[in-house]
């Protein structure tokens, strides 16, 4: 047998470091190429990180939360021999030389626990000198435990409670102020139940650049909205229609962006500088209209907003996008978006009215010239004809780069999307 390092897998070319969200796989386990060992994240997705080779877990080198760097170790796997010199042919792993970890990778959380005990009261020290491994939590909770001077077996219960088997934030915040029966001593409850005026928690990857991209966003780019009401009454009702049959058919939800699709395809082709970026480099700039609709559709999740795209919308079927979609967005609720899946985009569609929300102003994701917002579809009370009568509807409205364009181009495109949904010939495709 030998012994290889697994390491921080780069997922992207930008991509520098990643923070173990947690271990899947533990010291003793045997894994296979291919199963999923750890939840990883990096500043553009939340993804499980799937065992390049096969081997028994001899040790975890990195803890969760930790931020490591690409392509350094992060566990430490016994291989078959055979296999090993194959996986280190393939450039795939590091071999271990020698039984010590490299002073270069020795764990960070070492150090974040040395100044977390330096830092912490004298009355903790009980609670410094105690073994917490083996108990999942985040360095934040880990933190407020040693600072505290909760009590392993306070935190266990905690962990039990937890359908994940982790402490959480909100339930050591409820046993500090005195929620919960615990080891912290009731006035040391209380002076921390007055003293917390606020709670900081670590922004993650996604969200710091998340934050990093919406500032450069708005210092960079000069934003311009405008909107149109759109009717939906028969897109509405051909969904509500089919949406059972087509999930009997097909297994898969019948999205509502699957069937306004070709009218979108159709204006854009009409108008092909919404679908464009601005940019300016070596005193020169320019518009470039890309020559496939990358659409990339926000979704939001518990760990923020992401913006898996459908690659080249205008060369697919209704029923190929509808596939596509379903799966980008399944995958993203469930952390299991890749970092390709999030690059590429030409154009942002957000339908922030699936929170209800009636109203929306969207910020335009650099360099992209445009995104594409639509509000909760409701019914309203509108003149039909020379009558008055009550019709399903949606606001459709576009943030835009007013570099790249100017109102006549966003309202001669929202004019004609407008026409193209409300006149679509709404068919069975599947």
């Amino acid at each position: 047998m030998t012994q290889l390092y697994l390491t921080m897998p780069q997922p992207g070319e930008t991509i520098a470091e990643g923070t173990i969200v947690s271990w899947i796989a533990k010291a003793g386990d045997q894994i296979t190429e291919g199963q999923a060992v750890a939840e990883l994240e990096t500043e553009k997705a939340v993804f499980e990180y799937e065992s390049p080779f096969e081997g028994k877990v001899i040790k975890i080198v990195r803890e969760e939360g930790e931020r490591v760097p690409v392509a350094q170790p992060i566990a430490v796997v016994d291989v078959p021999a055979e296999k090993a010199k194959f996986y280190q042919m393939m450039g795939i792993a590091k071999l271990v030389e020698g039984e010590a970890i490299p002073e270069s990778t020795a764990p960070a959380a070492q150090t974040q626990k040395a100044t977390e005990k330096k830092a912490a009261p004298a009355q903790n020290q009980k609670a410094q000198s105690m073994d917490l491994s083996s108990i999942k939590m985040s360095p934040y909770v880990r933190k407020l435990a040693l600072q505290n001077g909760v009590s392993e077996s306070d935190l266990k219960s905690l962990a039990s409670q937890n359908n994940e088997a982790r402490v959480s934030k909100e339930a050591i915040e409820k046993l500090i102020a005195g929620g919960g029966a615990g080891s912290v001593a009731p006035q040391a409850a209380k002076q921390a139940s007055r003293s917390l005026d606020y709670t900081a928690e670590p922004c993650s990857a996604i969200r710091m650049r998340i934050a990093q991209n919406m500032v450069e966003s708005k210092q960079t780019i000069p934003h311009a909205h405008t909107g149109i009401a759109v009717d939906l009454t028969d897109v509405v009702a051909f969904r509500e229609a089919h949406k059972k049959q087509y999930k009997e058919a097909t297994g898969e939800n019948l999205n509502f962006l699957t069937l306004i699709v070709p009218a979108l395809v159709k204006a854009l082709k009409k108008y092909p500088v919404i679908n464009s970026s601005y940019h300016s480099a070596n005193a020169k700039d320019e518009i470039r209209i890309f020559n496939k609709i990358n659409l990339g559709v926000a979704v939001g999740s518990e760990h923020g907003l992401v913006i898996p795209v459908v690659g080249d919308v205008g060369a697919l079927s209704q029923r190929a996008f509808n596939t596509n979609l379903n799966d980008l967005v399944m995958r993203a609720q469930q952390k299991k978006l890749k970092p390709d899946d999030l690059m590429g985009s030409t154009l942002i569609f957000n339908n922030f009215g699936f929170f209800g929300l009636t109203m929306g102003v969207q910020v335009i994701q650099s360099p992209l010239a445009a995104t594409l917002g639509m509000s909760a579809i409701e019914k309203r009370v509108v003149p039909v004809g020379d009558a008055i009568g009550i019709r399903t509807m949606s606001d459709i409205i576009i943030s835009f780069d007013h570099r790249a364009m100017d109102g006549r181009e966003t309202g001669m495109f929202l004019s004609d999307l407008k026409k193209e949904i409300e006149t679509l010939s709404l068919r069975k495709f599947w």
